[in-house]
């Protein structure tokens, strides 16, 4: 069973991309998984304080994919 699939939104702290075995990926320092969207917010929120200078990245879990949406 796979930890993720009983949630449905995902945060992610990237700082840049990192090759391996010669392909490129994004350098992960944190993940958060959350159920509710309103509990998601209030840690972006806290996430942007502590990582100013840091993408905070927002993944929705669509029919078993993660996709990358935008929040206002």
């Amino acid at each position: 069973m796979n930890l993720t699939e009983n949630y449905k939104y995902m945060i992610r702290i990237l700082d840049g991309k990192e090759k391996y075995e010669g392909k490129e990926y994004d350098k992960v320092i944190e993940k958060y998984l959350y159920n509710s969207l309103p509990r998601l917010e209030e840690k972006r929120d806290e996430l942007k304080l502590k990582y100013p200078d840091k993408e905070i990245e927002i993944r929705e879990k669509k029919e078993k994919k993660w996709e990358k949406i935008i929040l206002s």
